[in-house]
């Protein structure tokens, strides 16, 4: 009865260990709103990644503004050179931050003011400044003639890149509730093992504990990696920027999930000190026999050894003594009785007349 009591508790504080671990990987990941902000100067800090979103901001100024690129000095690469000049500025990264942060959180309901659009004035900008030796801007290759001056110059609508505006209000309560369920889920957890640890095989329930703790550290070693791998085959364009998102996101677990995994190593080693309950409640023959003379008290005496009992062995049955004849009673001496009587101390003696009835008599009782 106390092993499946021990049982049960054991996998109820697993589950509770397990849901206490799911909600502090959530609210220190994709669940914090400050986390899109670092996610975005990570971007911008590598080179790769800040490679990869250059490519579209430069495709969204070329198709929104009608700029042709054959008509740049450097084609192409002139409009990625600026804009990852503007990037490397921090108003210009400020700029992308921005939206990026906002949008971020949004999602997880909170109300953020930040934009949800990038401006991409300031990339314009900087293209009329490379264009003005050439005698064009970006007004021109908008459609807007040199004679409109000005004017047409502030028509021009300045393009922008779009982000996701979505507001989900729900996910603040969501959020809020897994939050505040991770230290009492944490707490449940400890109490359920311990228990488990007090009534059960405390060798069995160290180990259980340590495999799960080992187990649920190393899954972050091994889950970065298979996202990055997974963007690599289905998003080839994107994924160096998947895998500074990843990176920077789980950033926050790498020291708890580090901890984890040492914290169980050293309790497998330890469970081997663990006495088992088994033999912790079964004192050996030594003991035994020491607990009573350390009280005073006079050890039980040996049980003696079992008898067998000896079966008397059947004697055959006395055969009858042979009829006495007068031929044989003549040749027994007055000294040895007749075979089955009992000799007597003192043998009487025979008549003297041997013609007499009474000497016929003696011998024939003999």
């Amino acid at each position: 009865m106390r092993r499946i009591a021990s049982r049960l508790l054991l996998r109820f504080a697993l589950v509770a260990a397990s849901i206490a671990w799911a909600t502090f990987v959530f609210t220190n990941t994709i669940g914090d709103p400050g986390r899109g902000e670092r996610v975005a100067r990570a971007v911008l800090d590598d080179p790769d990644a800040r490679a990869e979103i250059i490519a579209p901001i430069s495709d969204a100024v070329v198709s929104t503004t009608g700029l042709r690129t054959d008509q740049l000095p450097g084609g192409p690469a002139t409009v990625d050179a600026v804009v990852d000049q503007v990037l490397r500025d921090p108003a210009g990264a400020q700029a992308f931050i921005d939206p990026f942060a906002g949008s971020w959180a949004r999602l997880l309901g909170e109300d953020d003011p930040r934009p949800a659009e990038f401006d991409l004035a300031s990339i314009l900008d900087d293209l009329d400044e490379l264009l003005a030796p050439l005698g064009a801007s970006t007004a021109t290759a908008n459609g807007a003639g040199s004679e409109a001056g000005s004017e047409a110059e502030a028509e021009i609508v300045v393009p922008s890149v779009p982000l996701p505006r979505a507001q989900l209000d729900w996910m603040r309560g969501v959020r809020r509730t897994v939050s505040a369920s991770t230290v009492p889920m944490a707490l449940l957890a400890v109490g359920l093992a311990a228990g488990a640890f007090a009534i059960g095989d405390r060798r069995r329930v160290t180990r259980r504990v340590a495999i799960w703790a080992i187990t649920a550290g190393a899954l972050w070693a091994v889950i970065p990696p298979l996202l990055v791998w997974a963007a690599r085959s289905w998003a080839p364009g994107a994924d160096a920027v998947v895998a500074v998102t990843i990176d920077e996101a789980t950033s926050g677990l790498r020291a708890t999930a580090l901890a984890l995994v040492v914290a169980g190593g050293a309790a497998v080693a330890a469970s081997w000190l663990v006495p088992s309950r088994r033999r912790a409640a079964e004192p050996s023959a030594a003991a035994r026999t020491a607990e009573p003379r350390a009280q005073g008290a006079t050890p039980p005496a040996p049980r003696p050894p079992e008898q067998t009992a000896v079966l008397p062995t059947q004697q055959p049955p006395a055969q009858p003594p042979p009829p006495h004849t007068p031929h044989q009673a003549a040749h027994q001496t007055p000294h040895q009785a007749p075979h089955g009587a009992t000799p007597s101390s003192t043998a009487p003696e025979p008549p003297t007349d041997p013609d007499s009835d009474a000497l016929w008599d003696f011998y024939s009782s003999r």
